[in-house]
């Protein structure tokens, strides 16, 4: 039934009948007592916390030894450290960033709506940063943690700049409600190869799952 909300139904299921042996992190359930998940998201915090700077591929190294999957091991790095491209990462307090100045480079883009962030594609007028160079990485850092008027979403932390932005006053319940008012708001037909083709090409998402835009396409519906 794609009108039912998988969250909500993961969550009724799990307090009906897992939760009296089980403790549920996302998706995933371990076995109360079982603390190896969070001990390995523990060590490589720690990790983390010990570097200045450290190259992405350090990074998904340390988190296959710490048995971490590589987009929980980016969603923590993103905590305290700045990505400033697609190989490194920095200490946010290394970096300074012109928030003002930078909201009021992105608004021409932006324009009250929801964009992809892929649809920047230039940082002509953008503040500089220090002695790193602007780019989709960086931005999305900044956007993160620093923006006053903006806020980026994605599906996942990702290395591939899919995700999303929207002004500070848009409100979304997930990741799927942007992606249908996206939908919505560039007037796309409700046909499936269409809103993927939109979504992809955009890059609001990296890959076609039949489920997902079935779930979109109802979350578009239920908007109009």
């Amino acid at each position: 039934n794609p009108e039912l909300n998988e969250k909500y139904l993961f969550s009724a299921i799990y307090e009906k009948f897992f939760a009296n042996d089980f403790v549920k992190r996302g998706k995933k359930f371990y076995r109360k007592g079982d603390t190896a998940s969070a001990d390995a998201t523990k060590n490589l915090r720690e990790f983390i916390a010990r570097q200045d700077e450290i190259p992405t591929d350090k990074l998904f190294a340390a988190a296959e030894n710490f048995g971490v999957a590589f987009h929980i091991a980016l969603s923590v790095a993103y905590e305290t450290l700045t990505r400033v491209d697609k190989n490194l990462f920095v200490k946010d307090a290394l970096i300074h960033f012109d928030a003002a100045g930078i909201d009021a480079a992105l608004a021409p883009f932006v324009q009250g709506k929801i964009i992809s962030l892929q649809s920047v594609t230039s940082f002509t007028g953008f503040p500089p940063v220090g002695a790193y160079s602007w780019n989709l990485f960086l931005l999305e850092s900044f956007l993160r943690k620093f923006s006053q008027k903006y806020v980026y979403t994605a599906p996942s932390a990702n290395s591939a700049n899919i995700g999303a932005i929207h002004p500070r006053t848009m409100k979304f319940k997930d990741y799927l409600d942007v992606q249908a008012a996206a939908v919505v708001q560039e007037k796309i037909p409700l046909e499936k190869s269409a809103v993927e083709e939109f979504l992809i090409g955009q890059g609001y998402r990296g890959k076609r799952i039949e489920k997902v835009t079935a779930r979109i396409i109802a979350r578009v519906q239920d908007f109009i």
